[in-house]
């Protein structure tokens, strides 16, 4: 067997684990239902990014060395359809589910063929009103080229049965840009009726071709899934923000990979749009249902009706309770915050009482993804205004979060700041964030915040992620060196602490394996728990299954791709994998070394892949105190223990559960709040 599959693979079937967790009758309608709108959200991205790649290579007859498992472009594309196939069948059914069991919480989801009298002309008057002035059909005629449609939009394909000379065709985009996917209906019955934009349509739609006689019409929802490549053009005379600039113009019109259809499409139709779209081997062509963009569920008038997760009151950390000054606090003690257990409004204050301070003489930190309304790029601009030196990193490669990124370091260079746009040739994941400050001696301090997880309020309070605050000068020394190697992109030493990709990252991560196999061949204990979004590196991947064979225990707990096949035989079954998919997206990256028995405890930004290894610029930093890093050590250990949530990596990629009939429930993320709760207040 091999013993590494391919990545993309994998993917799929972590998505699989999301579409699980809409299939749960324990999961509350209303988390089912955003679920569904993730898987659906997340099989859009790939196909954009993934497969768009692959479908690359097989134009160019190129393979990719770090096309793993080792498969060549079109066999894994094959493999893609067959997983897809079946997955999506299977979405179909949860989606035709939900809208039953909707019913039960009297929320009714009405086609247009359906209304009453009284809705009919509440329709009608909508679309006359809000709808009619943004629908223009596009005529076929199919001696022409076929229109070019975009990505993230919603077309109808209409079917026109005239009484006198025969069908015609037309296109019409749905103008969901504009109006919302769903209105509210009157009714008298106390049920909540809901209509979709897409019904509103199609029940307008005689008004829109009355010139034409019709005799009846159908109509079809499609959608196409376009390359989202970024093409950065090598012009030394146009400036990086232009380059991503245009090239974000270009991307909803770059070339298609699939196309999406309601299976109840006709034979005839389906293959006239097929001919004059062009349609390839290359491309997907995936029956679907007659709703497609599921993640607008959410979206839905009555979906705060419905009973979801609880989520957790927040936390604060003990040693920030009452007045505690934060940059006093770091002198004396590090913290670790773990989010979204512990509340981001300490970042926020971080930053917020650097900026006041009149001592503080400058603030540096990495932006990946911000907030929509950030209050981390708020508080920098008022540092600025508090005449304060601010240096910002910002990845303009962030996938599909360019333009945003653009938006606010336009805002910090208006304000002053001096504005970095990433690192020649490598994307800067790493999540760093470093304050100096004079104290009474005139002796410069360090403050540093060391991240798993972006400077993003918003997605704190949905992603698991580890931050350490700590006023080290020995850390904040190798922080500030690692700026200064972002800023003038010289060559930076070997940092004592930190290990940083692309220099140290990787030797370092495989020297700490290997001095656990030489204790294990030496007979002392060894082991490696590694938590991680993502594991798709092959020299990794065989140098923990050789220290599996010298007798190191093995844990990886892996949200996403999980490139190892693992069938007990390698390693002698010292060698496990897990992974959670709850309520929490997992996003904290651990890497646990047993050293001796003096634990050597890592946080880190990167993922075990050579893109985060060898081609971006990652930080994994050491967790020096060691109640901290026993404080970590014991969160490992709980989500390690969870048989609520926890599926099984192996080779078969079912996906199943930990959970044993008769195990008393132990789900993680509700362990760990417990944990962290008898440590803090909230």
């Amino acid at each position: 067997m091999e013993q590494f599959r391919n990545k993309e693979v994998s993917w799929l079937s972590f998505n699989g684990r999301v579409l699980q967790e809409a299939a749960d009758p324990s999961v509350p309608l209303a988390d089912r239902i955003k679920f569904l709108g993730i898987y659906s959200n997340n099989l859009d991205e790939f196909f954009r990014v993934k497969v768009a790649g692959l479908i690359h290579m097989v134009k160019l007859e190129r393979i990719d060395p770090e096309l793993i498992g080792g498969s060549d472009p079109q066999s894994v594309l094959d493999e893609i359809a067959e997983i897809v196939k079946r997955q999506r069948a299977r979405f179909e059914e949860l989606i035709n589910c939900v809208v039953e069991e909707l019913k039960t919480e009297k929320i009714i989801i009405k086609r247009y063929t359906e209304l009453s009298a009284e809705q009919e002309i509440f329709v009608q008057e909508y679309f006359n009103k809000k709808v009619r002035s943004h629908i223009f059909p596009m005529v076929l005629d199919f001696r022409y080229k076929f229109p070019k449609l975009k990505d993230q939009v919603l077309y109808l394909a209409v079917e026109l049965h005239l009484k006198q000379r025969g069908k015609k065709y037309s296109i019409i985009e749905i103008p969901t840009k504009i109006l919302p996917r769903f209105v509210k209906l009157p009714t008298e019955s106390g049920e909540d009726h809901i209509i979709f934009i897409d019904e509103i349509v199609r029940f307008g739609l005689p008004s829109i071709f009355r010139m034409l006689n019709l005799k009846e019409y159908h109509s079809y929802n499609i959608k196409v899934t376009n390359d989202a490549g970024l093409d950065l053009e090598d012009d030394l005379e146009t400036s990086y923000v232009s380059k991503i600039n245009k090239s974000l113009k270009k991307r909803k019109q770059g070339p298609l990979v699939r196309f999406v259809y309601d299976n109840t499409i006709p034979d005839e139709m389906f293959r006239l749009i097929h001919s004059k779209m062009k349609l390839g081997k290359t491309q997907f062509l995936t029956p679907g249902g007659r709703y497609h963009y599921i993640k607008d569920f959410t979206q839905l008038p009555s979906m705060t009706l419905l009973k979801e997760e609880k989520r957790h009151n927040q936390l604060r950390h003990p040693a920030l309770l009452g007045k505690n000054r934060i940059l006093g606090v770091l002198k004396k003690q590090d913290l670790l915050l773990h989010f979204p257990y512990h509340s981001y409004e300490t970042i926020i204050d971080f930053l917020r009482e650097a900026s006041i301070d009149p001592n503080v003489e400058s603030i540096s930190i990495t932006l990946y993804r911000v907030a929509r309304y950030s209050s981390i790029v708020n508080a920098l601009i008022n540092a600025l205004r508090n005449r304060k030196a601010v240096t910002v990193i910002v990845e303009l490669q962030a996938r599909f979060d360019e333009k945003s990124n653009i938006f606010w370091a336009e805002k910090l260079k208006e304000e002053g700041a001096n504005v970095i746009f990433g690192f020649s040739g490598m994307k800067v994941h790493s999540k760093l964030c470093l304050v100096t400050r004079r104290n009474r001696k005139r002796e410069l301090e360090y403050y540093s915040t060391i991240g798993t997880g972006n400077f993003n309020e918003d997605t704190a309070r949905l992603y698991t992620d580890t931050y350490l605050l700590t006023g080290s000068r020995e850390i904040g020394k190798e922080v500030e060196s690692v700026f200064a190697f972002l800023i003038r992109s010289y060559y930076i030493k070997a940092p004592e602490y930190l290990l940083l990709s692309p220099v140290t990252n990787r030797t370092g991560i495989t020297a700490c394996i290997e001095r656990e196999k030489q204790n294990a061949l030496e007979g002392k204990q060894a082991f490696i728990y590694i938590k991680m979004n993502n594991f798709a590196d092959v020299d990794m991947g065989e140098a923990l299954l050789q220290a599996a064979e010298a007798g190191v225990r093995v844990k990886m707990l892996v949200r996403g791709m999980f490139t190892l096949q693992l069938d007990g035989k390698r390693g002698g079954g010292n060698i496990e994998a897990r992974s959670i998919v709850d309520k929490y997206l997992e996003h904290s990256r651990y890497l646990i070394f047993c050293n001796g028995g003096d634990e050597k405890v890592y946080i880190t930004s990167s993922d075990l892949q050579p893109r985060n290894l060898d081609r971006r610029v990652e930080v994994s930093c050491p967790i020096l105190h060691k109640k901290l890093r026993r404080e970590i050590i014991d969160i490992f250990e709980i989500y390690w223990r969870d048989n609520v949530k926890a599926r099984i990596l192996d080779y078969s990629l079912a996906n199943k559960y930990v959970s044993e009939q008769g195990d008393t429930p132990f789900r993680a993320q509700d362990e760990i709040y417990r944990f962290l709760s008898g440590n803090t207040e909230s």
